[in-house]
């Protein structure tokens, strides 16, 4: 029995990472520069969560790693202080270099060189980061000085240093701006900085230092035909499966482009054409595994974006998803004959916000701050000026489900 090629789930790298070379070409091309001696301005990849963000760093992260280069990763989260970043960005760093580089054994002084810091060694040789001074200005301070001193260190090897931050949105405004702060003081080093977050990243950032204005923002979008083809098609042969045309095209309506969902029916699909012992994958396929897949992600995805929400927010979600309901007929079916594949792209559950708060009575100045709320949850996201759409297609359709079950 051939194993199952596709790999839904967060933060999963794909057999094949489909619509993303620009995105890693990018990452290149920052590297090529450093290493020429010349200026890196900082990436930031913004887009919707399963959008592959995570994959794409990781992926990145593999790329400047066998180009010798030290990396860094760390994930951001509301805890998250300069000191413990600090800590992390250096044990990561050490990690990801053979123990008899210089750069590794450079760290241990460079620690030793930030005022407040000492470096016990435990067993097997192994160092540790500990505090000793309370003062701020220390805290402060010490994410940027090991940033300049790891690319200074980098720089006599002949390499370069990459830090690549995921969830940046989740840090304290502070911390933003001491970041922005530190990174901003590297010119002249091999750093390349790659950070990725959700798509209200920019405004985050930019209110907590202007100098993130100057950063070079990419958004990772939803997949295109072709890329949900290139997806498919090489892991199945690769199992000794084959999609069909019927059934390459049902997976991207059904899907719209979005990443997590292209794995997920695939993956079903191709275990349903095993259990029948068919070499070709085909719309009766797909058509099989929905049942499995909408099982999956109501447990697995809906749900928790809904049980994250307040009863008002929740609320709210049931006015937008009655408008959508609405402007797409009884059924809120995409009717698929009349529509060319790429129609398909992107959610198409997306109402004015103006319609939202009509339907639930109330100005559009009181339900504002319950909107920016939903975005700020990653449950909804602002594709454009007075347009508000649900982060994940089929979310609209779960909402009305739930609401009708929880009804008195």
């Amino acid at each position: 029995m051939s194993i199952n090629p596709y790999a839904p789930g967060a933060g999963t790298d794909p057999p094949v990472l489909a619509g993303r070379d620009s995105q890693l070409a990018l990452v290149e091309a920052a590297a090529n520069r450093a290493e020429g001696g010349l200026d890196v301005t900082p990436l930031v990849l913004t887009g919707l969560r399963g959008m592959g963000k995570t994959v794409l760093l990781h992926q990145a992260r593999l790329r400047l790693d066998a180009r010798g280069w030290a990396t860094g990763y760390l994930e951001g989260r509301r805890s998250l202080d300069t000191d413990e970043a600090t800590r992390l960005l250096v044990a990561e760093a050490e990690s990801h270099l053979s123990t008899g580089r210089r750069l590794v054994r450079s760290s241990r002084k460079i620690l030793r060189s930030i005022s407040g810091f000492t470096v016990p060694t435990g067993p097997a040789g192994s160092a540790g980061l500990q505090r000793t001074a309370s003062a701020q200005e220390v805290a402060d301070q010490s994410l940027a000085s090991v940033l300049r001193l790891l690319g200074r260190a980098a720089q006599e090897e002949g390499l370069g240093f990459a830090l690549f931050f995921d969830e940046l949105q989740t840090l304290r405004r502070r911390d933003l701006a001491i970041l922005i702060r530190s990174i901003s003081l590297l010119r002249g080093l091999p750093v390349v900085f790659v950070g990725a977050g959700l798509p209200y990243l920019p405004a985050e950032l930019a209110s907590a230092s202007t100098h993130a204005e100057r950063f070079d923002y990419t958004v990772i979008d939803w997949l295109s035909p072709d890329d949900v083809r290139q997806a498919l098609v090489g892991p199945a042969i690769d199992s000794g499966h084959n999609w069909d045309e019927g059934g390459y095209r049902r997976v991207y309506e059904l899907s719209h482009g979005y990443p997590y969902f292209v794995q997920l029916y695939a993956s079903e699909a191709w275990e349903r054409a095993e259990q029948a012992g068919s070499s070709d994958i085909t719309e009766a396929e797909v058509l099989a595994a929905e049942p499995r897949v909408q099982s999956r992600v109501d447990v697995g995805l809906y749900a928790a974006r809904y049980d994250r929400a307040t009863t008002t927010e929740q609320r709210y979600l049931q006015a937008m998803a009655r408008v959508w309901r609405r402007q797409t007929g009884d059924t809120g079916e995409p009717v698929t004959a009349r529509r060319a594949l790429e129609d398909f792209a992107g959610s198409i559950e997306r109402v004015r916000s103006g319609q939202v708060a009509r339907e639930l009575e109330q100005p559009l100045t009181a339900v504002g701050p319950i909107r920016d709320r939903l975005i700020r949850k990653g449950i909804l996201h602002s594709p454009q000026h007075g347009v508000i759409a649900f982060s994940v297609p089929g979310f609209a359709d779960y909402v009305l489900r739930r609401a009708e079950l929880e009804e008195p």
